[in-house]
Formats: structure tokens, sequence, C-alpha cells
């Protein structure tokens, strides 16, 4: 780190949540020489909140819970409202295409067996009961900015199920499912079991469970969700500081001396857009773009088999879709929806289905692409209308009626087996090697509470206050 009289320069890729935040907490260690680029019209990456009749839906980051200490502290210093989001109501998929979807209380979801049995109510509440308390044990592992030394936890290496089959909480497999399912984490028969776990922190488990609990959950405030929207709150924050959009990163070259990057943007001449080529010349770079190799190889000097371009090479993610619509009739005129169960098999029905606003017909789909064959837009929007079919309702029949499709690599993450082999701490020691820092859902957990305790943990560590 420069300690001259001179103000470093910092380049961040990115203005999703990662580079925001990380740029936002520069700017308050002193740091006036930050560049945010951004390959997009837009920041806030997956947090995208779009408007329709005067009302903002998110289209990917949503919630808040009282887990969300930093954002919600944000929110307070740059006015980003609040307001409490009503109970979901969870869908049980019919066996046959033809059939009807059941739509039951997440409480009732979370009970039920893979037979269609349930788990009694005592059981539930002490099998949830112990869960809090082996969570609570885990605290000093899993609710730090970084997930340094979690090699040394062997049962976190585990799948999910593996997890609560050993430690005897297999009853509860369902109520990790609809969450794990339905935000884009993998399953529980795949997902390592570090990453559940520090999503179902006790400050949002516990409030879920409130949340559905009969009589006590209609007095709960959480979750909540920003008025203006999840992106919206990423936009204040931007506007203090120096974010440059539509920035097409070509190449970016390290050395002793600095980091240069090579780019184009696009210049507006009357009715016209040409392309002009740019350099910026910095002393540190952030990747806060996604990590994997299939896009940090397009303009970044990795070496295959260096140390960084091994790290990077076991960064998986999955591919997630956003699909809204208006829709009208059956289950989709009722309460806001949640997760479907079982886990879909038929097509590409959506995972999970929302209506955040009653008296709107705007209605989004939540949808996993696991194939690349054929028309994937096609297939993802007829997932969607044979589920409305299911459950009793129709697509709207005019010309703007399929709103959006959004489909973004989503959850960063690695395997079992590199978690076991010191994945993360080779990466905190791969920090600020060859003028170079990492931020962003691969460097903790893709949920935007976790990547800004990252950002803010890296800042605070690698970046002297300047004065």
């Amino acid at each position: 780190m420069s300690h001259s009289n001179h103000q470093p320069r910092i380049a961040v890729i990115g203005a999703g949540p990662a580079g925001i935040l990380t740029a936002w907490y520069l700017k308050k260690q002193g740091y006036r020489n930050v560049f945010v680029l951004e390959k997009s019209g837009r920041v806030g990456g997956l947090a995208h909140s779009h408007t329709w009749d005067g009302r903002s839906f998110d289209l990917g980051a949503n919630y808040v819970t009282p887990a969300y200490t930093e954002i919600l502290r944000l929110g307070r210093e740059v006015g980003a409202t609040t307001y409490a989001e009503r109970p979901f109501i969870a869908m049980r998929l019919p066996e046959e295409e033809t059939g009807r979807v059941k739509l039951e209380s997440i409480l009732t979801a979370m009970r039920t067996r893979d037979d269609g049995s349930k788990v009694g109510l005592l059981t539930f509440a002490w099998l949830n009961l112990v869960y809090i308390y082996k969570r609570f044990k885990l605290r000093k592992v899993l609710d730090r900015p970084t997930f340094e030394g979690v090699a040394q936890h062997a049962d976190l290496c585990l799948t999910m199920e593996e997890w609560l089959d050993k430690n005897e909480l297999g009853e509860l497999k369902r109520l990790f499912q609809l969450p794990v399912n339905l935000m884009g984490f993998g399953t529980v028969k795949t997902t390592p079991a570090l990453y559940p776990l520090k999503f179902m922190t006790l400050k949002t488990f516990i409030p879920m469970l409130i949340k559905e609990t009969p009589f006590i959950g209609r007095f709960s405030s959480w979750p909540r969700r920003f008025t203006d929207g999840f992106q919206r709150l990423f936009d204040r924050l931007s506007w203090q500081l120096n974010v440059r959009l539509n920035i097409d990163v070509q190449q970016i070259t390290r050395s002793a001396e600095g980091v240069q990057i090579n780019y184009r943007k696009p210049e507006q001449i009357l009715d016209g857009v040409r392309w002009e080529d740019g350099t910026l010349n910095v002393d540190h770079l952030i990747l806060a773009c996604p990590l994997t190799a299939d896009v940090v190889d397009k303009f970044l000097d990795i070496t295959p088999d260096s140390k960084e371009g091994e790290l990077l090479s076991k960064i998986h993610s999955l591919s997630y879709c956003m699909t809204t619509c208006h829709t009208e009739g059956g289950d989709l005129d009722g309460d806001p929806l949640a997760g479907a169960y079982p886990e879909p098999e038929m097509g590409y029905l959506p995972w999970g289905v929302a209506k955040q606003w009653l008296d709107s017909d705007f209605t989004q789909f939540y949808t996993r692409v696991d194939s690349e064959e054929g028309d994937v837009q096609q297939q993802v929007e007829d997932g969607a209308a044979a589920l409305v079919k299911m459950m009793g309702g129709r697509i709207k029949d005019n010309e703007d009626n399929w709103q959006t499709y959004t489909r973004w690599p989503y959850f960063q993450h690695v395997d079992g087996e590199a978690i076991r082999d010191g994945w993360y701490d080779k990466l905190q020691a791969q920090q600020g090697v060859n003028r170079t820092f990492y931020v962003g859902g691969a460097t903790n957990f893709e949920l935007i509470e976790p990547i800004a305790e990252y950002a803010k943990h890296l800042v605070a560590t690698h970046f002297p206050t300047q004065r």
C-alpha cells in the first residue's frame, strides 16, 4: 500500500452491491480517487428493481431481516425507507402437469415429508430449538465477515441434507428446502452446509419462524422490503461516488508499476452513438464483478497455472432466471406466493412465484436454468405459463403481457472438497497480491448483508485511513 503524499488511485470493476459498497467504504476511509466501472447502464447488479404502474418490484435482491444490520444502517443514512412484507403461502405442485396446485401455509409446507405425511407440531418445535442451539454454537465460525478457518470444520463441507441427518434434524429438510431452492442456492441435496447455515443466521431464522406462527405472526414486522426497491438503495449510494456506466473493459494489465485498464465507452453525438477507446491507470484493482473464470478471463491477465488462476477456477455459479408477466384469476388473485415444492421436475416449472402487491397483476417467476438446449427463454416462459394454468389462472392476453426476462449467473460458491482444502484461507492470502483485491458473493456468501460485511472488512484491513 502506498504511503506517499498523493492519494492512491483505485479502480473497482462492477457497480453491483459489492462494487458500490466497497467504493462507499473507501470514501468513508478518505479515498477520493476511486473509479467504479460498470458494463451496463445502471448500478445495482443483481439488485434490480422494476417500476410498473408507480410501484417498485424487486427482480433480484428483495428482503431484509434483522440480520441486515449494516444494510439497514446504510438505508437510514441515505433515507431509504422499508415496509413489512405479508406472510407467504407455499405451493404444493401436483404430480402431473394436468393437476392443480395446492396452496398451504408455509408452516404446513415446512412440516410436510416427501411422502406427504406431516411432522408433529411438538416434534417440529423441538427440532427448531435444537437447530437454534446448534446454529448458536457455530456463530463464531459463520457470523464473521470472512470464511477463514472453515476448513477446520469438516461438517460444514457436507451437503445440507447430510448435515441435517448427522445432527438428527432430518425432519427439518423441507424447512430449509423451501428458502434454499427459492433463493437460488442450489438444493439441500447438493449445496454444502456452509452456505444454508450462513443464510439461516439466528436473526433470520427466528423471525422467519415467528412470522409463520399462528396469531403471533401477524404482529411481526419482518421480513421487510425497501419501499422504492433494493436497487434504489445502491442508486442513492452511487450519487456520492464516481461511477462510470456503459464501460466495456477490454484488457487489464497488472505490473509492479501499477494497473492499466483499457476500455471502450459510448459517446452520444446528436442522434448517433460512437464508441471511443480509453485508458485508466490506477494503483490498485478491486474486482467486484462475478469472479467465475468465464467472466474474468475475458479481460484479466491471469496465468492459468498461477495461484490466482487455480483459485478462480474453483468458483461455480448457477444459472437463474426471473420472468415477469401480468396474470389474473385462480390462486393468483390471493395472498403473496412463495416457494414451490417438491422440487419442480416438469420442464421449466418455476421454483417460486411472488406478487409483491395484491392490487397489482404484476407477477414474478423464479426459475432455475439447468440446460442450454433449445430456446431457453421460450421454455422458461412456457414453464411459467404451465404453472399459472395449474393455479387456475391465466396470463393476460395483450401485447405487453410478458414484462421482463432476466437471466444471470448467481450463487458464486465452491464445492465441499474446495472448502475442505482451505479455499477461503487461500482467498484471503491472495488479497492484495499483484495489486488486486476481490469482493462479492464468492468471497463470503451471495446475500447483500454478507457482501457488505466483507466489503467493509476488506477496506478496513487493506486500506489505511487517508487524511
